[in-house]
Protein backbone atom coordinates (compact mmCIF):
# COMPACT_ATOMS: atom_id res chain seq x y z
CA UNK A 1 0.00 0.00 0.00
CA UNK A 2 1.31 3.17 -1.19
CA UNK A 3 1.61 5.42 1.55
CA UNK A 4 2.91 8.77 0.34
CA UNK A 5 -0.52 9.69 -1.30
CA UNK A 6 -1.31 13.09 -1.74
CA UNK A 7 -4.66 14.24 -1.32
CA UNK A 8 -7.22 16.30 -3.32
CA UNK A 9 -9.60 16.99 0.04
CA UNK A 10 -8.68 18.81 3.41
CA UNK A 11 -8.94 17.44 7.50
CA UNK A 12 -12.38 19.77 7.61
CA UNK A 13 -14.22 17.59 4.14
CA UNK A 14 -16.55 15.01 5.19
CA UNK A 15 -15.76 11.83 5.74
CA UNK A 16 -17.25 10.52 2.87
CA UNK A 17 -15.71 12.43 0.49
CA UNK A 18 -12.13 12.14 2.18
CA UNK A 19 -12.34 8.41 1.72
CA UNK A 20 -13.65 8.33 -1.82
CA UNK A 21 -10.03 10.67 -2.64
CA UNK A 22 -8.48 7.93 -1.21
CA UNK A 23 -9.58 5.44 -3.31
CA UNK A 24 -9.75 7.10 -6.33
CA UNK A 25 -5.50 6.74 -6.18
CA UNK A 26 -5.04 3.72 -4.19
CA UNK A 27 -6.66 0.82 -4.23
CA UNK A 28 -8.06 -2.58 -2.95
CA UNK A 29 -8.06 -1.62 0.34
CA UNK A 30 -9.07 -3.25 3.49
CA UNK A 31 -11.26 -0.75 6.17
CA UNK A 32 -8.50 -1.34 8.75
CA UNK A 33 -5.95 0.42 5.48
CA UNK A 34 -8.26 3.06 4.81
CA UNK A 35 -8.57 3.97 8.60
CA UNK A 36 -4.76 4.10 8.62
CA UNK A 37 -4.65 6.44 5.63
CA UNK A 38 -7.62 8.78 6.53
CA UNK A 39 -5.31 9.23 9.80
CA UNK A 40 -2.32 9.42 8.21
CA UNK A 41 -2.88 10.87 4.84
CA UNK A 42 -6.04 13.34 5.18
CA UNK A 43 -4.44 13.26 8.71
CA UNK A 44 -8.12 13.09 10.05
CA UNK A 45 -8.55 11.60 13.55
CA UNK A 46 -11.18 9.61 13.29
CA UNK A 47 -12.44 6.32 14.87
CA UNK A 48 -12.31 2.69 13.12
CA UNK A 49 -16.42 2.64 13.83
CA UNK A 50 -17.49 6.04 11.94
CA UNK A 51 -15.24 4.85 8.94
CA UNK A 52 -17.32 1.39 9.14
CA UNK A 53 -20.78 3.23 9.02
CA UNK A 54 -19.53 5.14 5.77
CA UNK A 55 -18.01 2.89 3.97
CA UNK A 56 -21.40 0.42 4.48
CA UNK A 57 -23.23 3.63 3.09
CA UNK A 58 -21.36 4.32 0.31
CA UNK A 59 -21.75 -0.05 -0.23
CA UNK A 60 -25.34 0.98 -0.64
CA UNK A 61 -25.03 4.10 -2.96
CA UNK A 62 -23.23 1.76 -5.32
CA UNK A 63 -20.04 4.43 -5.17
CA UNK A 64 -17.83 1.17 -3.76
CA UNK A 65 -17.57 -2.18 -4.25
CA UNK A 66 -16.12 -5.11 -1.87
CA UNK A 67 -14.60 -8.01 -2.77
CA UNK A 68 -12.57 -10.37 -0.43
CA UNK A 69 -12.72 -8.03 2.41
CA UNK A 70 -10.91 -5.13 -0.04
CA UNK A 71 -12.92 -2.13 -1.35
CA UNK A 72 -12.45 0.15 -4.51
CA UNK A 73 -14.65 2.58 -6.42
CA UNK A 74 -17.05 0.44 -8.25
CA UNK A 75 -16.55 0.61 -11.99
CA UNK A 76 -20.57 1.69 -12.44
CA UNK A 77 -20.29 4.90 -10.55
CA UNK A 78 -16.82 5.63 -12.43
CA UNK A 79 -18.52 5.11 -15.71
CA UNK A 80 -21.05 7.31 -14.27
CA UNK A 81 -18.77 10.35 -12.97
CA UNK A 82 -17.08 10.09 -16.38
CA UNK A 83 -20.36 10.85 -18.34
CA UNK A 84 -21.16 13.73 -15.77
CA UNK A 85 -17.67 15.52 -16.27
CA UNK A 86 -17.88 15.41 -20.34
CA UNK A 87 -21.31 16.66 -20.28
CA UNK A 88 -20.07 19.45 -17.48
CA UNK A 89 -17.33 19.90 -20.30
CA UNK A 90 -19.43 20.45 -23.09
CA UNK A 91 -22.00 22.99 -21.42
CA UNK A 92 -18.69 24.77 -20.39
CA UNK A 93 -17.49 24.97 -24.20
CA UNK A 94 -20.93 25.46 -25.83
CA UNK A 95 -21.53 28.74 -23.69
CA UNK A 96 -18.08 29.93 -23.78
CA UNK A 97 -15.49 29.88 -26.45
CA UNK A 98 -15.76 28.61 -30.06
CA UNK A 99 -15.56 24.70 -30.02
CA UNK A 100 -13.75 22.31 -31.82
CA UNK A 101 -15.57 19.08 -32.91
CA UNK A 102 -14.18 16.54 -34.37
CA UNK A 103 -16.36 13.52 -35.18
CA UNK A 104 -15.13 10.06 -36.73
CA UNK A 105 -17.15 7.32 -36.88
CA UNK A 106 -20.20 8.41 -34.81
CA UNK A 107 -17.44 9.98 -32.23
CA UNK A 108 -17.75 13.73 -31.26
CA UNK A 109 -14.40 14.16 -29.65
CA UNK A 110 -14.64 12.45 -26.05
CA UNK A 111 -18.14 11.30 -25.77
CA UNK A 112 -20.43 9.33 -27.74
CA UNK A 113 -23.94 10.33 -28.26
CA UNK A 114 -25.82 9.67 -31.77
CA UNK A 115 -28.43 12.71 -30.25
CA UNK A 116 -25.44 15.17 -30.36
CA UNK A 117 -24.97 13.98 -33.81
CA UNK A 118 -27.36 14.46 -35.82
CA UNK A 119 -28.63 18.01 -34.23
CA UNK A 120 -24.68 19.35 -35.59
CA UNK A 121 -25.37 17.41 -39.23
CA UNK A 122 -28.70 18.92 -39.29
CA UNK A 123 -27.84 22.55 -38.10
CA UNK A 124 -24.89 21.47 -41.27
CA UNK A 125 -26.98 20.58 -44.07
CA UNK A 126 -28.86 23.62 -44.73
CA UNK A 127 -25.10 25.78 -45.08
CA UNK A 128 -23.69 23.05 -46.94
CA UNK A 129 -26.51 23.45 -49.63
CA UNK A 130 -26.29 26.37 -49.85
CA UNK A 131 -22.19 27.38 -50.43
CA UNK A 132 -22.47 23.91 -52.35
CA UNK A 133 -25.63 24.43 -54.32
CA UNK A 134 -23.87 23.59 -58.02
CA UNK A 135 -22.29 19.82 -56.35
CA UNK A 136 -24.92 17.15 -57.42
CA UNK A 137 -25.10 15.54 -54.02
CA UNK A 138 -26.26 18.56 -52.24
CA UNK A 139 -28.58 19.41 -54.92
CA UNK A 140 -30.72 16.58 -53.44
CA UNK A 141 -33.46 16.74 -50.60
CA UNK A 142 -31.91 17.51 -46.74
CA UNK A 143 -32.20 13.91 -45.73
CA UNK A 144 -30.07 12.59 -48.28
CA UNK A 145 -27.45 15.15 -47.79
CA UNK A 146 -27.90 13.90 -44.22
CA UNK A 147 -27.51 10.50 -44.63
CA UNK A 148 -24.16 11.54 -47.03
CA UNK A 149 -22.52 13.15 -44.11
CA UNK A 150 -23.52 10.50 -41.52
CA UNK A 151 -21.36 7.79 -44.75
CA UNK A 152 -18.53 9.91 -44.96
CA UNK A 153 -17.37 10.70 -41.09
CA UNK A 154 -17.52 7.26 -40.81
CA UNK A 155 -14.45 6.93 -43.56
CA UNK A 156 -13.06 10.86 -43.01
CA UNK A 157 -12.77 13.49 -40.83
CA UNK A 158 -15.31 15.60 -40.34
CA UNK A 159 -14.07 18.88 -38.35
CA UNK A 160 -16.93 21.59 -37.20
CA UNK A 161 -16.40 24.27 -35.20
CA UNK A 162 -19.39 25.73 -33.37
CA UNK A 163 -20.61 27.55 -30.47
CA UNK A 164 -23.39 25.54 -28.83
CA UNK A 165 -24.80 24.14 -32.10
CA UNK A 166 -24.27 27.39 -33.73
CA UNK A 167 -22.05 26.04 -37.17
CA UNK A 168 -19.28 28.40 -38.35
CA UNK A 169 -17.07 26.12 -39.88
CA UNK A 170 -16.71 22.80 -41.25
CA UNK A 171 -13.77 20.32 -43.18
CA UNK A 172 -14.19 17.19 -44.69
CA UNK A 173 -10.84 16.25 -44.65
CA UNK A 174 -9.46 12.43 -45.73
CA UNK A 175 -5.83 11.05 -44.87
CA UNK A 176 -4.53 9.84 -48.15
CA UNK A 177 -1.07 8.23 -46.93
CA UNK A 178 0.87 8.14 -44.10
CA UNK A 179 4.55 6.87 -43.40
CA UNK A 180 5.03 3.41 -41.62
CA UNK A 181 6.21 5.42 -38.63
CA UNK A 182 3.45 7.39 -38.48
CA UNK A 183 5.29 10.73 -38.79
CA UNK A 184 4.32 11.99 -41.42
CA UNK A 185 0.51 12.12 -43.06
CA UNK A 186 -1.36 13.49 -46.00
CA UNK A 187 -4.52 14.65 -45.93
CA UNK A 188 -7.07 16.28 -49.13
CA UNK A 189 -9.83 18.58 -47.95
CA UNK A 190 -12.61 17.25 -49.53
CA UNK A 191 -14.96 19.90 -48.54
CA UNK A 192 -14.43 22.82 -47.06
CA UNK A 193 -16.81 26.07 -46.05
CA UNK A 194 -17.06 28.76 -43.43
CA UNK A 195 -20.28 30.81 -42.82
CA UNK A 196 -20.97 33.70 -45.35
CA UNK A 197 -20.70 36.04 -43.26
CA UNK A 198 -17.23 35.24 -41.65
CA UNK A 199 -14.94 37.71 -42.30
CA UNK A 200 -11.47 36.54 -44.08
CA UNK A 201 -9.79 36.98 -41.23
CA UNK A 202 -11.76 34.71 -38.57
CA UNK A 203 -11.83 32.14 -41.48
CA UNK A 204 -8.27 32.18 -41.36
CA UNK A 205 -8.53 32.01 -37.67
CA UNK A 206 -10.21 29.27 -38.16
CA UNK A 207 -7.74 27.12 -40.76
CA UNK A 208 -5.26 27.85 -37.67
CA UNK A 209 -7.25 25.80 -35.87
CA UNK A 210 -7.62 23.06 -37.78
CA UNK A 211 -4.12 23.00 -38.60
CA UNK A 212 -3.26 22.74 -35.08
CA UNK A 213 -5.58 19.73 -34.78
CA UNK A 214 -3.49 17.63 -37.85
CA UNK A 215 0.13 18.62 -36.73
CA UNK A 216 -0.43 17.61 -33.01
CA UNK A 217 -0.60 13.83 -34.23
CA UNK A 218 2.36 13.63 -36.90
CA UNK A 219 6.06 15.44 -36.87
CA UNK A 220 4.80 16.85 -40.59
CA UNK A 221 1.80 16.99 -42.39
CA UNK A 222 1.00 17.32 -46.23
CA UNK A 223 -2.23 19.11 -46.75
CA UNK A 224 -3.83 19.58 -50.32
CA UNK A 225 -6.65 21.39 -51.53
CA UNK A 226 -8.92 22.31 -54.34
CA UNK A 227 -10.81 25.61 -55.16
CA UNK A 228 -12.74 25.99 -58.20
CA UNK A 229 -11.68 29.49 -59.94
CA UNK A 230 -14.85 31.30 -58.70
CA UNK A 231 -14.65 30.44 -55.29
CA UNK A 232 -12.57 33.44 -54.67
CA UNK A 233 -12.80 33.80 -51.23
CA UNK A 234 -11.39 30.32 -50.58
CA UNK A 235 -8.52 31.08 -53.20
CA UNK A 236 -7.61 34.16 -51.37
CA UNK A 237 -7.66 32.24 -47.81
CA UNK A 238 -5.26 29.53 -49.32
CA UNK A 239 -2.89 31.67 -50.81
CA UNK A 240 -2.44 33.79 -48.07
CA UNK A 241 -2.29 31.14 -45.20
CA UNK A 242 0.54 29.91 -47.52
CA UNK A 243 -0.92 27.28 -49.11
CA UNK A 244 1.33 26.73 -52.92
CA UNK A 245 -0.68 27.01 -56.19
CA UNK A 246 0.83 23.29 -58.19
CA UNK A 247 -1.87 23.04 -61.10
CA UNK A 248 -4.67 24.04 -62.75
CA UNK A 249 -7.06 21.65 -63.95
CA UNK A 250 -9.52 21.62 -66.12
CA UNK A 251 -13.04 20.34 -65.66
CA UNK A 252 -11.74 19.38 -62.22
CA UNK A 253 -15.34 20.26 -60.96
CA UNK A 254 -17.68 21.19 -64.08
CA UNK A 255 -17.45 21.16 -67.57
CA UNK A 256 -15.69 24.80 -68.75
CA UNK A 257 -14.71 25.52 -65.31
CA UNK A 258 -11.19 25.94 -63.95
CA UNK A 259 -10.07 24.35 -60.39
CA UNK A 260 -6.78 25.31 -58.77
CA UNK A 261 -4.45 22.75 -56.80
CA UNK A 262 -3.04 23.95 -53.69
CA UNK A 263 -0.44 22.45 -51.56
CA UNK A 264 1.08 23.40 -47.67
CA UNK A 265 3.07 21.18 -45.75
CA UNK A 266 3.31 21.78 -42.38
CA UNK A 267 5.90 20.66 -39.80
CA UNK A 268 6.16 20.65 -35.82
CA UNK A 269 8.36 22.81 -33.90
CA UNK A 270 10.57 21.23 -31.69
Amino acid sequence: MNKGITLLCSPDDSLKKIIIDILCRVYPLSINELHKLIRKAAKRKVSYQAVHKVINALLKEKVISKTDKKIQLSMEWIREMDAALIDIKKNYLMNNDDQVIIIKNHQIMDYTKEKEINKYLDNLVPMLKEAFSKHNIFKKEAEEVKEYLTEIQQKHMLIIIAKGYEIFACVVLSKEDEDLKREHARFCFRHIVFRKDLSKEKCKEYMDEIEKRLIGNYMSVNLEAYAAETELKYIEIFEEKGYERRAILKDRFRLGENAYHYVKTLRKDL
